[in-house]
């Protein structure tokens, strides 16, 4: 609310344009009216506001069993819908500095290297961090100065989730011991945050991956971050001299090896970022469901957009442990037997099984959930057996065609991409 509020602000002053979002879990007992609360302030501040459902966005288990990442990942999965449908170039969200400390300190005791103690980005090119150098103490102040309607959320007070016992016992206990603790470790983070943007980047080769579809798509060749990708764009026929912020947003999504991510580098010329690897485009593109399906038959292959699908089948069990992969799974054999297999795009709002019983997923929001940018979910590959989705190949598997132990036949789904031509290849 603090956040919603010093925006609108901003935005009356001339800032950059807001759409808020909020994501109602369906997790409290009052979770309607909190999400009224929310739209009526932003409709009060003229801004435009998007309620998510917890049908559209569920989180695994009640009220009671609800996972806090579970929660987590279905409100990032909500937060980039929105902001791809309203075009935003930022997601804003609400962390503290109290926030940030919370953050290392989970990242310390799991074993994190230096990205990880390095903390959240004020701005890492996709979220920005308005409130990251205020303290919580400051958020409240702001709150009772402005009387704005906020409530504690009660599960921000239960013991079972991790954070939260880190925010009312370990960091209490370290402020006691350390008083000034909590600046400290956040100034740390910020600390260890420039040391690492200070660290040499390389672009990795773009083989074996899965980008965006267009003809005039070409990928830099792996090198040192920045030399390769400006020259790169210079061949590309950008003439404009590259800016901080474009080189910066590319190197915000290598250091994060982002799952996919747009970069406008010159006028005719974008980038998409994905796995450490750069492919330029002359303009941005989305993937599209594609038709024809295409039949495939075990052992075989089928060519889709972007490449062909291989299926093998294996005899042996001792081979079982090889078949899963990045771009491949394994599926029972028996359960294919005698079926018709096909390969085709998602289906608009298709549904699929979730894992353990759990209601139906929307497959393009689970598959976004999985780490594939949205910006080639629609043109994934879905291998189809008899009407029913069964697997995209190295994303999701339908749980009834998962080898059984006694498998002594399983067939291989393996997704081999078309390899980008680089412009060392072109010229």
């Amino acid at each position: 609310m603090v956040l919603l509020d010093s925006l609108a602000a901003a935005r009356r002053r001339g800032g950059p344009a807001v759409h808020v979002a909020h994501l109602n879990h369906g997790l409290r007992a009052d979770a309607a009216e909190v999400a009224e609360t929310v739209v009526g302030h932003a409709r009060d501040a003229g801004l435009p506001v998007t309620v998510g459902t917890p049908h559209d966005y569920p989180v695994a288990g009640s009220a009671s069993e609800a996972s806090e990442d579970a929660a987590r990942r279905a409100r990032w999965i909500f937060l980039r819908d929105v902001a791809q449908r309203a075009g935003a170039a930022r997601i804003a969200t609400g962390h503290t500095r109290n926030d940030q400390a919370e953050t290392v300190i989970m990242n310390l005791v799991r074993g994190a290297g230096p990205r990880g103690l390095s903390g959240m980005r004020a701005d890492d090119g996709e979220i920005l961090r308005p409130l990251l150098a205020v303290s919580r103490d400051d958020v409240a102040a702001y709150v009772n100065a402005r009387q704005l309607p906020v409530d504690s959320d009660p599960l921000n007070e239960t013991p079972r989730f991790r954070r939260n016992r880190i925010r009312r016992e370990a960091l209490p206990l370290l402020d006691d011991i350390y008083p000034g603790a909590v600046n400290a470790i956040a100034r740390s983070a910020e600390i260890l945050a420039g040391a690492i943007d200070g660290l040499p980047l390389f672009v990795q080769p773009a083989d074996g991956l899965r980008m965006p579809l267009h003809p005039g798509r070409t990928a830099v060749t792996e090198g040192a971050f920045p030399a390769v990708v400006i020259a790169a764009v210079r061949a590309m026929g950008g003439r404009r001299q590259l800016g901080a912020a474009q080189l910066g947003a590319v190197a915000q999504a290598l250091r994060e090896d982002s799952q996919g991510r747009w970069v406008e580098m010159t006028e005719g010329t974008h980038a998409f970022v994905r796995d450490g690897a750069v492919v330029l485009y002359p303009e941005r593109v989305r993937d599209r469901a594609w038709q024809p399906p295409a039949p495939l038959a075990v052992p075989g292959e089928a060519r889709v957009p972007g490449g062909v699908i291989v299926a093998r089948l294996l005899e042996s069990r001792a081979s079982r442990r090889h078949a899963d992969s990045v771009d491949g799974f394994a599926l029972d054999h028996d359960r294919l037997r005698g079926r018709t297999l096909t390969l085709r795009a998602p289906a608009p709002s298709e549904r699929v099984p979730a894992e353990g019983g759990r209601p139906p997923r929307n497959l393009s929001r689970l598959l976004r959930g999985r780490g594939v940018a949205p910006d080639i979910a629609a043109g994934m590959p879905v291998l189809d057996v008899d009407g029913s989705a069964a697997c995209v190949p190295g994303v999701w598997r339908h749980g009834d065609f998962a080898p059984g132990p006694n498998a002594d036949r399983i067939v291989t789904l393996h997704a081999c991409w078309d390899a980008i031509p680089t412009l060392g290849a072109r010229a």
